[in-house]
C-alpha cells in the first residue's frame, strides 16, 4: 500500500487531466471546505509550561541569583525604637477647677508641630524636613489608659534611641509650656474680674455704712433706740434664718423621698416582671399536656391572653391589687402565686417592704418640717406686727434696706473671695514643678527591634527579574502561536494550509535548502500531495502568490522526499527567466538537486584544483547530468525541436529527472502550446508525478493556461505576497475556473 491510500479525505471523483472537458468537476475546493478545523489551541501560558518548562527553570535560577545579589548588596536595616509615657496629671488644689488638661490627641498635635520637630532636627543635625521626620513616628494610646507609646523607625539603633528619648522629653516640656501659657492668659482675665469684684465690695460696704447711719438716726429721732425694739428686730432676723434652714432641710427630704420612690418602683417592676414570667412558664407547661384542638387548650389560651393584658395594663395599679388580679387568673388551674415565688422573689418583696418603710419615714419627717415651717411663718408674722406697732412703717422699711445691703455686701465679698481663690489656684498650677507626663519606659537599645528589608527586596527583585526574563519567552511564543498572514489568507478563501513557516529556510540568494529528512513540514506536504492525487500519473503545478515563482528549493525537497517513497518524479521548469522578470538565481534548472556527495579533502594542489572545478560544476546545475546536451522548453516552443529523450536530464537520484527552461525565450502564448500538452502526455507514462514550476499567480493568463493541464495546484506564499492586491483577484479566478488547488505552503 502506498501513501496515496492513506488519505483521510475520500475523493468523490478523479481530478481531471484535461481542462477542456466541461463535464469534469474539480473536488479541490470541496475537500478544502470539508477539511476539519484545527482543535482549539491551549492557552499561551499552558503552552509555555509544556514546551518551555526547562527554560522557565533556568529563568527562575537566574532570577533567584540576581535577586539574592540585589537583596544582599542593597539591603538596609531598620530599627523600631519605642518608648512609653504616662499621663500622671497635676495636683488638684482645693476650690474650683481652674485648669482643664487637653486631650492626648491635642498633645500629639502639639508635639508633632513643625516648630517642635524642627528643634529636634536642628539639635541632632538631621538633613530631613520636619514634616517628613514627624511622619516617621507612630504614637498610639494603649487601650483606654493614660499610657502613650511612641515608636520611631530609624536605620541606626543608637541614634533612634536618642531621638525617641528627646522627643518624649520634648512632649513633657511642651505640655508644661502649654499649661503655663494657658494659665497666663486665664490669670490676666481673672485679675480683671477680681478688680471689679473688689470694687463691688467697696461700693456695697460704703452703701451699707450710709444705710446704717440713716437707720440709727431715724430710730434716735423717733425714740426707738431702745433695747426692746432691738430685740424684736433680732427676733425677726433669727426667725428668717431658721426659716431658711428649714427650707433647705425640706428640699433635702423631698429629694431623698423622690430617690426612695424611684428605687421602690424599680424593684416593683423587676418583681412584677419575674413573677409574671414564672406564671407564664407555668401556664406553658400545663398547655403542653393538651392537644391544640381540645377545649381545655382553648381555655388555657384565654388565660394566656389575660396574662398578656395584665402585663401591659395591670402594672399601673398598686402592688397588692396587681398581685390579687394575677392570683385570680387561673387560680383553680395553676394555684396561688405564692407557690411559684422563689427565694429571689421573696427577697425582692422584702426589699420593697423596706423601701416602703423608708418612704414612710421620709414622709413623716417631711410633714414635721412643713408643720415647723408653718409655725415659724406665723411667729415671723407676729414679730413683724409687734415691730411695726412700735416703730412704724418708716423704721421697718429702713431696717429692710439695711438687711438687703448686708446681703449684697455678703454676696460681693463671697464672689471676691471665690475669684481670689481661683487666682491662687492658678498661680499654684503655674508655679507647679510637677509635669503632666512622666517617662514610663525609656527607649533603649535592648527594647529596639531591628528589622531588614532583605526578604522584601528579594521578593520584589525576583518578581521584577522574572518578569523581565519571561517577557521575551512569552513574546516569542505569542508570535509563534499568532495566526500568520498566510494562515488568515488561507482561512479567508477556504484553502487548506499545507505548511506554515516552512519556507523561511529556503533562501534563493544563498541557495540554502534545509534537509528534507529533518523538515517535518516538507514531509507532511509531500504526504498531502500524495493523498490528493489519483492513482495514475498526475501533473502538479507549483505557483507562488504575488510576483515571485515558487522557491526552487521547495520542489527540490518535495521531489527528493517523494522519490524516497517510491515515486518517479519529473521536474519541468516552465518559468521564462530570459525576459528579466524573475530572478535567475532561484531556478529549478540551475538548482543543485539534491547535490553531489561531498568530495574528500584534497591533499595536493592538483587535487584542490580538481575538487574546486568539480564543486563549481556541481553548484551550477540542478543535478549531475549524464550527458552534455541541455535542451529545454524554449527549444520546443521556439525552434519546433522534436520531443525526444534528449530533453530529459537525468540527476543523481534515478527516480528524479528534469526538463529545464532552456536557453531561449518563451513565446508569448507558450503555455497554450499544443506541444506542451503533447510533452506532458508523453511523459505521463514514464513518471508517477510531474512537477511543473510555473509562473507566479500575478501572471494570471499563463497560470490559468497551465492550470488547465494540471491535476493539482500547490500555491506558495509569504507575508508580502498575500498582501498583494493581485493575489485575491487571481484566487477568485481559480475558484471560478474550478481549478484543483490542493493547498497553500507558507
Amino acid at each position: 500500500m502506498t501513501n496515496r491510500d492513506l488519505s483521510t479525505n475520500v475523493r468523490q471523483s478523479q481530478i481531471a487531466t484535461n481542462a477542456h472537458n466541461p463535464q469534469v468537476n474539480y473536488p479541490a475546493y470541496t475537500a478544502a471546505a470539508q477539511t476539519p478545523q484545527p482543535e482549539d489551541q491551549p492557552s499561551l501560558f499552558l503552552t509555555i509550561l509544556q514546551k518551555r518548562w526547562w527554560l522557565l527553570g533556568i529563568i527562575c535560577l537566574l532570577a533567584g541569583g540576581l535577586s539574592y545579589f540585589i537583596a544582599t548588596e542593597f539591603r538596609s536595616l531598620n530599627a523600631d525604637v519605642s518608648g512609653s509615657l504616662i499621663y500622671s496629671g497635676l495636683p488638684t488644689p482645693p476650690g474650683p477647677v481652674v485648669y482643664q488638661a487637653p486631650s492626648l490627641q491635642t498633645y500629639k498635635e502639639v508635639l508633632f508641630s513643625t516648630s517642635r520637630m524642627q528643634k529636634i532636627v536642628d539639635k541632632h543635625g538631621l538633613d530631613i524636613p520636619p514634616d517628613i521626620f514627624a511622619s516617621l513616628f507612630e504614637m498610639k494610646v494603649i487601650g483606654r489608659s493614660s499610657v502613650m507609646e511612641l515608636t520611631l523607625g530609624w536605620p541606626e539603633e543608637e541614634v533612634g534611641v536618642e531621638l525617641v528619648n528627646d522627643t518624649m522629653q520634648t512632649l513633657i516640656d511642651a505640655a508644661a509650656e502649654q499649661r503655663q501659657a494657658i494659665l497666663t492668659e486665664h490669670m490676666k482675665h481673672v485679675e480683671i474680674i477680681h478688680l471689679g469684684a473688689k470694687r463691688e465690695v467697696d461700693e456695697a460696704a460704703e452703701e451699707l455704712s450710709l444705710a446704717r447711719l440713716r437707720h440709727d438716726t431715724l430710730l434716735h429721732n423717733n425714740g426707738l433706740a431702745t433695747q426692746e425694739y432691738s430685740n424684736k428686730l433680732k427676733s425677726v432676723s433669727n426667725t428668717n434664718s431658721t426659716i431658711d434652714l428649714k427650707n433647705v432641710e425640706l428640699l433635702s427630704i423631698k429629694q431623698q423621698l423622690a430617690q426612695a420612690e424611684k428605687i421602690r418602683q424599680e424593684k416593683i417592676s423587676v418583681y412584677q416582671t419575674e413573677l409574671l414570667k414564672k406564671r407564664q412558664t407555668q401556664l406553658d407547661l400545663v398547655m403542653e399536656e393538651y392537644a391544640k384542638t381540645s377545649t381545655r387548650f382553648a381555655e388555657l389560651t384565654s388565660l394566656k391572653i389575660e396574662l398578656a393584658e395584665i402585663d401591659t395594663t395591670g402594672k399601673d395599679s398598686s402592688l397588692v391589687e396587681w398581685e390579687t388580679a394575677l392570683d385570680e387568673i387561673g387560680l383553680t388551674t395553676l394555684g396561688p402565686i405564692s407557690q411559684i415565688a422563689g427565694p429571689e422573689l421573696t427577697l425582692l418583696k422584702t426589699e420593697i417592704a423596706s423601701a416602703d418603710k423608708r418612704i414612710s419615714d421620709f414622709q413623716f419627717r417631711l410633714d414635721t418640717v412643713k408643720n415647723h415651717l408653718h409655725m415659724l411663718n406665723e411667729r415671723l408674722a407676729e414679730y413683724d406686727t409687734e415691730a411695726t406697732d412700735k416703730a412704724g412703717d418708716v423704721a421697718i422699711a429702713s431696717s429692710e434696706v439695711v438687711a438687703k445691703l448686708e446681703k449684697k455686701l455678703e454676696s460681693a465679698e463671697g464672689r471676691s473671695k471665690l475669684i481670689s481663690l481661683q487666682l491662687e489656684n492658678m498661680d499654684q498650677l503655674y508655679k507647679c514643678k510637677s509635669r503632666e507626663f512622666a517617662v514610663l519606659i525609656p527607649a533603649s537599645v535592648e527594647t529596639a527591634i531591628v528589622t531588614s528589608n532583605t526578604k522584601k527586596l528579594f521578593v520584589m527583585s525576583f518578581f521584577a527579574c522574572s518578569i523581565l526574563l519571561v517577557c521575551p519567552v512569552v513574546l516569542t511564543e505569542w508570535l509563534l502561536q499568532r495566526e500568520t498572514a498566510v494562515s488568515a489568507f488561507s482561512r479567508r478563501w477556504s484553502l487548506p494550509l499545507m505548511t506554515d513557516r516552512a519556507l523561511a529556510g529556503f533562501n534563493s540568494r544563498t541557495r540554502s535548502t534545509p534537509d528534507w529528512k529533518t523538515n517535518e513540514s516538507i514531509r507532511m506536504a509531500a504526504l498531502r500531495i500524495q493523498q490528493s492525487l489519483p492513482e495514475s500519473s498526475s501533473v502538479v503545478l507549483f505557483s507562488g502568490l504575488g510576483d515571485t515563482p515558487a522557491p526552487a528549493g521547495v520542489l527540490n525537497s518535495l521531489s527528493e522526499c517523494l522519490a524516497h517513497r517510491g515515486e518517479r518524479i519529473l521536474l519541468v521548469d516552465a518559468v521564462d527567466r530570459q525576459h528579466g522578470k524573475f530572478d535567475k538565481s532561484d531556478s529549478v534548472s540551475d538548482l543543485s538537486h539534491p547535490g553531489p556527495a561531498e568530495l574528500p579533502a584534497a591533499k595536493t594542489a592538483t587535487e584542490k584544483t580538481a575538487a574546486a572545478e568539480t564543486k563549481q560544476a556541481n553548484d551550477g546545475s540542478l543535478a549531475t547530468i549524464d550527458n552534455e546536451h541541455k535542451m529545454g522548453l524554449s527549444d520546443i516552443f521556439s525552434n519546433n525541436a522534436p520531443i525526444t529523450a534528449d530533453l530529459i536530464q537525468h540527476t543523481e537520484n534515478p527516480c528524479v529527472d528534469l526538463i529545464g527552461s532552456g536557453e531561449g525565450v518563451f513565446p508569448v502564448e507558450a503555455m497554450a502550446s499544443a506541444r506542451l500538452t503533447e510533452l506532458l502526455k508523453s511523459c505521463q507514462s514514464s513518471y508517477s508525478m510531474i512537477f511543473i514550476a510555473g509562473p507566479p499567480i500575478a501572471s494570471r493568463a499563463d497560470l490559468q493556461m497551465l492550470a488547465a493541464r494540471a491535476d493539482a495546484i500547490v500555491l506558495t506564499a509569504d507575508k508580502r505576497s498575500v498582501k498583494d492586491p493581485a493575489s485575491p483577484a487571481a484566487i477568485r479566478d481559480l475558484i471560478e475556473l474550478q481549478a484543483p488547488v490542493i493547498g497553500v505552503m507558507a
